[in-house]
């Protein structure tokens, strides 16, 4: 008796496979002729001499290398927030005991500039400059400070 729900599962998974594989002949014919609508007609001209050409070339114009003598800038704004709050741990005699009481809150604001400049058409030098403002909060006083963040400096090389 257990083994009949198994022979019913089965004959079941055997009759969908067997409708699968009919449906299956009708859609391969239906891919070849969607294929062959979508393949090169006579009427379409030649441009794939054309096309390779245009696409090499567009790639080079897209890539980060800066041509000799040029200078490109660029400007980035960056913003983080971060809360600390610590509170009492319960004691077992008088309820809660302020171990510490530490409210924080912090924002900060990245002001990035950057300056790339064109040493030749495949080397390309970065100077980053990042101004750091930092606004912070606590339960004693609050503080803004404002300084210059790590300066970065880079050199890009494309080989010929």
């Amino acid at each position: 008796m257990k083994f009949r729900p198994l022979f019913s599962l089965l004959a079941a998974t055997l009759a969908v496979s067997a409708q699968a594989q009919d449906a299956a002949a009708p859609a391969k014919a239906d891919a070849a002729a969607v294929r062959e609508a979508l393949g090169k007609q006579e009427s379409d001209p030649e441009q794939s001499a054309e096309l390779l050409k245009t696409t090499l070339t567009s790639v080079d114009k897209k890539y980060s290398m800066i041509k000799r003598g040029n200078f490109q800038f660029s400007y980035d704004l960056s913003y983080t927030y971060r809360e600390a709050r610590t509170g009492s741990v319960p004691t077992s005699s008088s309820g809660n005991a302020t171990l510490f009481n530490i409210e924080n809150d912090n924002s900060t604001v990245t002001n990035t500039i950057s300056v790339d400049y064109g040493l030749r058409d495949n080397l390309t030098a970065n100077v980053a400059i990042p101004v750091v403002s930092k606004y912070s909060h606590t339960s004693l006083v609050d503080s803004v400070t404002h300084s210059v963040g790590d300066i970065s400096r880079r050199v890009r090389y494309q080989p010929l």
